[in-house]
């Protein structure tokens, strides 16, 4: 037996393929697919063919031919042929003058594609001598020829004899006409004159999921005539002895059967049912009468469990190896790359002594070099009586026992009422973690910085586990994105300090939802006074007013003090501020140390510590969105730190997450408008309000403490610039110089949690 399309199956995606998918390549460019003529497509093994297997090679054009005097008409078909190629129906009409081939239902003269072609006939012995005569003249002098019979070696001369030099292939399906697929199953293929099949059907087979043998015409024949004709004579003469027997076939033998008996009853009541028998048609007919209707049906179902059983291996060990998935196999793990009658190879991706392998492939080999576990992938063949697939929770728990784990610490930020056992009951179960422990928590202002142990097993990528596991603790535990009173007209934009891609544009964006609007146009101004001027007329805008890293952000209270009243703050969000590393994807940190880093200096600042620990040079640059552009375009390898999930569109993968020095803060911003923007709040949510004051001296705010304003925070900078945030009304004649900013939702200094 020889394989002739050797390599990787193909993935899920090839199982429909489209002939531009599949075209043939010359020299680079896409070369002229052949035409494609099936003679006696209407019914058996030609419909078979066009329907599982032709589908999977590339073809310019299709016509699909049987004759007249069939009563299934081709074109009240559907063919899956129709969605890869331009598909044509004829038929042969015999006439006194000669055969005559028409458009189906028609009399219009059908003529069939000149170039390029493969006409392949799927005819019963008697009628393919007249076929040949009649249809090989009808195509190219070049065109190739191919042979569907049971008995290759006659047929093949008759073709032969009227190809006039063309070359002429036989095919065999070893199976009939019912099987669903050519999945596992075996089509055995005679050449013309080599060892070679067509390269075109070769790929077909494999892209179907089929199994091709090679041999030549009387190595098929004498093949067939002990598994095929002695097989059928066999079985047809044991069904003949036992319908003949005299005795009552349902009282005295069927309720009298052994599992033996039943098997091969059923297996004989199949060869009755075969068109393709090479017993006399009439001799399997008179059998076939001897039997009552319903017990008739109820042995050939047997007859199709005892089949699929004896097949169910081979059958799922190619359903595997189409699919490209990983199985196991004895002592082996990786994909199926072949399968023939008898043996399947499997290239064996799994290295290393048990609970220290990795798997030789993707995410494992990066994890073989950082355990130091050397290996290559190597082929190792079993035969089908021995190949055993292990799958799905099997090979799971297989891989549990047998591969090393990678050892990580996990930060998740989470909100301060959040325990860390809380986030390792949502850690512990993931899939492919070996263990979990809580190694670290700290409180800081409104949340818990938890940090816990994983172990993952050596064929994930770590970090693709790390994403997420955070994911999920963030989705389990979070806080409200941002609460604002109804605004009083339409928002159509939401103001911000640009440029894009900042923790700024993240809070526009967050506004837009609190505000019910989260269609407004996020739009990146060049300043905080900017932002100020361009409220009114359905336009609010974010500014941010503290940060539990750095406390008030005097910048933003600069301006709101210098536009004076007018302005209303109606409204808050919270921005987790976190910083990762970018590069470009396929570099690591041992690629990166002394590289230049791009960022604004604010962020430099706060990853000191990183800087330094890879020595990397600092390129500060207006914001960390030029940097990342920067990274992305500079010749020599470079970094950019940014807000996570900001490095895809340039195509920057993260090589370190969380490297600010004090990772886990959080900035809140104040959504604002011009006076009389804000109404009453919406949506029945009524969260507690607070009276906000700023100003810019820390005496003026005095006043409003002995007039009887509630004390909740009160932060100052070190210029005296403070931010009041009272829950109780005062006198605001009493503190001319405290500029109020409104009564606005402010969510606690511990957030709400959301399960």
């Amino acid at each position: 037996m020889q394989r002739l399309a050797p390599g990787a199956p193909p993935d899920a995606t090839s199982r429909a393929p489209t002939a531009s998918a599949a075209e043939p390549r010359e020299n680079g460019r896409v070369s002229e697919a052949p035409a494609l003529v099936v003679v006696g497509a209407a019914l058996g093994t030609g419909r078979w063919l066009a329907e599982h297997l032709l589908p999977y090679a590339p073809w310019r054009s299709v016509t699909l031919v049987d004759s007249k005097t069939t009563r299934t008409r081709l074109g009240a078909q559907r063919w899956r042929l129709q969605e890869h190629a331009p598909v044509g129906f004829a038929e042969n009409h015999e006439t006194p003058d000669g055969d005559v081939l028409v458009a189906e239902g028609t009399t219009t003269p059908f003529r069939l594609p000149s170039g390029p072609t493969v006409i392949w006939f799927a005819l019963p012995p008697a009628v393919l001598e007249s076929a040949l005569r009649e249809m090989l003249p009808r195509v190219a002098e070049d065109a190739t020829v191919l042979i569907s019979a049971s008995a290759l070696e006659p047929a093949l001369d008759l073709a032969r004899s009227a190809a006039a030099g063309r070359p002429v292939h036989g095919v065999h399906a070893l199976f009939d006409a019912t099987a669903p697929s050519l999945t596992g199953q075996i089509l055995y293929l005679v050449p013309d004159g080599s060892a070679q099949a067509p390269e075109w059907l070769a790929d077909a087979v494999t892209r179907a999921g089929g199994i091709l043998k090679v041999g030549t015409a009387p190595q098929h024949d004498r093949a067939m005539a002990l598994v095929q004709a002695r097989a059928h004579r066999v079985l047809a003469d044991f069904a003949a002895e036992v319908t003949g027997s005299g005795l009552d076939l349902e009282q005295d033998i069927w309720e009298a059967r052994t599992p033996l008996f039943e098997t091969l009853f059923g297996l004989a009541v199949r060869v009755l049912d075969s068109r393709d028998s090479t017993v006399p048609a009439e001799e399997l007919a008179e059998v076939q009468a001897r039997f009552p209707g319903a017990l008739y049906d109820t042995i050939r179902s047997t007859a199709a469990a005892a089949i699929t059983a004896a097949q169910s291996r081979r059958l799922a060990l190619a359903a595997l190896w189409r699919s490209g998935e990983l199985v196991g196999i004895g002592s082996s793990v990786g994909r199926i790359v072949d399968l023939t009658p008898t043996t399947v190879t499997i290239e064996n991706v799994l290295a290393g002594p048990p609970g220290r392998g990795v798997l030789l492939r993707g995410p494992g080999a990066r994890n073989a070099a950082a355990l130091g576990i050397a290996g290559v992938p190597r082929r190792v063949t079993f035969a089908l009586s021995h190949a055993e697939p292990v799958t799905g929770d099997a090979l799971a728990a297989l891989l549990d026992q047998r591969l090393a784990a990678v050892r990580r610490d996990v930060r998740f930020l989470v909100p301060e009422s959040v325990s860390g056992e809380g986030v390792l009951r949502v850690v512990r179960g993931t899939p492919g973690l070996r263990s979990a422990e809580l190694r670290d928590e700290v409180v800081r202002t409104g949340q818990r910085a938890v940090v816990v142990r994983v172990e993952i097993r050596a064929d994930l990528d770590p970090t693709a586990v790390v994403d997420e596991l955070q994911r999920h603790v963030a989705e389990s535990y979070r806080w409200p994105t941002g609460l604002a009173r109804t605004p009083t007209a339409a928002v159509a934009r939401v103001a911000y300090l640009g440029p894009a891609g900042t923790f700024s544009e993240d809070a526009a964006g967050l506004a837009a939802g609190a505000v019910g609007a989260p269609a407004a146009a996020l739009d990146a101004l060049e300043s905080f006074d900017q932002v100020l001027e361009a409220l009114g007329g359905g336009t609010l805008g974010v500014l941010p007013i503290t940060s539990s890293a750095s406390g008030l952000v005097s910048r933003a209270v600069t301006a709101l003090l210098a536009h004076g009243e007018g302005i209303v703050a109606g409204g808050m969000v919270d921005v987790p501020v976190r910083f990762d590393a970018y590069a470009r994807a396929g570099l690591g940190l041992e690629d990166l140390r002394g590289a230049t880093v791009y960022a604004h200096p604010q962020s430099l600042a706060q990853c000191a510590a990183f800087l330094r620990r890879h020595e990397l040079v600092a390129e500060p640059v207006s914001s960390n969105a030029a940097g990342l552009l920067r990274a992305a375009e500079a010749e020599a390898p470079a970094l950019a730190l940014a807000g996570a999930g900001r490095g895809d569109p340039l195509g920057l993968a993260v090589v370190e997450r969380e490297v600010d020095d004090l990772s886990g803060s959080i900035t809140r911003f104040l959504v604002v408008g011009a006076a009389g923007a804000f109404g009453e709040l919406g949506g029945g949510s009524v969260p507690t309000l607070r009276r906000l004051w700023i100003g810019g001296a820390i005496g003026d705010a005095l006043p409003l403490l002995a007039g009887g304003a509630g004390f909740d925070e009160l932060l100052a900078d070190a210029d005296g610039r403070w931010l009041l945030v009272s829950s109780r009304a005062a006198d605001a004649a009493q503190a001319p110089a405290a500029t109020l900013l409104g009564d606005v939702p402010w969510s606690p200094r511990t957030p709400v949690v959301r399960a």
